[in-house]
């Protein structure tokens, strides 16, 4: 089903892949990964993980570009409008509510931890409630608009990153392993790195319908794959060198 003939360029949709390759919830997953998993074995995690998921984007990204039709026009053509999609949407909505969760939460932290650093001792629940209101606004706006912002908070998040490795003088020498590692741990952390952004590789459909051409799917799900490994090695490095992965835990 066609919507419409594709317009955007990969710059104006790669914000939110890029958004979504490095964040706090990669550094986390990073960082919990290097708790249990040895350097090497860990590295070959990531890049199967990544590389999987990095293909599931690419293909449900180009479908959708094919098609010109986003993803709950696909869910329609396949599933059935009547009772399939809405309950693809269903499912996709309980799984975005933890997803959105989890990152409201961890900035409306920030921007309470802000408030207090500026004298204003507002309860913790305000800097959550400023979040959604902000992310409620921008997504009104639509997401030509917000890519620009994207752009800059993944920048800064980036940046902080940096800066943390920089602060704590990070150590790149990472412990042997203790002994063998199973197959079935293998799969469990390849699989643990595939789960964080399954939703996404499902939703990235609506980031590409629109797209120009094939090679603009690729640059932007090709920026997921760099962002998300960075991320995940950023992590991994902050728990060898610290113990810890919290970026605002490390630098307080």
């Amino acid at each position: 089903m066609k919507q419409t003939t594709p317009t955007a360029s990969w710059y104006q949709r790669a914000a939110v892949y890029v958004g979504i390759g490095i964040n706090p919830a990669s550094i986390s997953l990073g960082g919990s990964l290097a708790r249990i998993l040895p350097w090497r074995p860990l590295l070959l995690v990531f890049l199967v993980g990544t590389g999987l998921l990095f293909g599931l984007i690419l293909g449900q990204g180009l479908a959708s570009r094919r098609r010109q039709a986003p993803l709950a026009l696909r869910a329609a053509d396949t599933f059935g409008s009547r009772y399939g999609a809405p309950l693809l949407n269903l499912m996709m909505a309980v799984g975005m509510v933890g997803w959105g969760g989890f990152h409201v939460g961890v900035s409306g932290a920030g921007i309470a931890g802000l408030l207090r650093a500026l004298g204003l001792s507002w309860p913790g629940w305000v800097g959550t409630l400023l979040m959604i209101t902000a992310v409620l606004v921008l997504s009104l706006l639509g997401i030509t608009r917000w890519n620009a912002l994207l752009w800059v908070t993944t920048s800064a998040a980036l940046a902080l990153s940096v800066f943390t490795l920089v602060a704590v003088d990070a150590s790149l020498v990472f412990p042997e392993p203790a002994g063998p590692i199973a197959l079935a741990d293998y799969f469990w952390a390849i699989g643990t790195v595939i789960a964080y952004a399954i939703l996404f590789s499902l939703r990235s459909a609506d980031f590409s319908w629109d797209l120009s051409h094939d090679a603009d799917v690729v640059k932007a799900a090709g920026l997921f794959a760099v962002t998300r490994m960075t991320a995940m090695i950023v992590g991994a490095i902050l728990f060898n060198t610290t113990g810890d992965w919290n970026l605002a835990g490390i630098l307080a």
